[in-house]
């Protein structure tokens, strides 16, 4: 793996029910990143599988990527929710 050569920010979104793609498989890789210190996050909809069919989590994935983008490309203030994440 070359996780050391990463340089752009990621966004993982993998939901807990997913039976297609195990979890445990972002998991690994969003760790070994964050101890890398690479600038990553994380966002699982509990009870969701593969993709996200709840309209609620829809509309807040649809948020969290929207300000995501503001903030590596438009300079935005960092979103509380990754604050938080940290």
């Amino acid at each position: 793996m070359k996780a050391r050569e990463v340089t752009t920010p990621v966004l993982f979104m993998h939901n807990d029910g997913d039976t297609n793609v195990l979890p445990e498989h972002t998991k690994g890789l969003f760790i070994v990143l964050r101890s890398l210190g690479k600038p990553c996050w994380w966002v699982n909809y509990r009870g969701e599988r593969h993709a996200i069919t709840g309209e609620k989590n829809r509309l807040d994935f649809a948020r969290r990527t929207f300000s995501f983008l503001e903030y590596y490309l438009k300079g935005k203030p960092m979103p509380g929710w990754m604050k938080e994440h940290i």
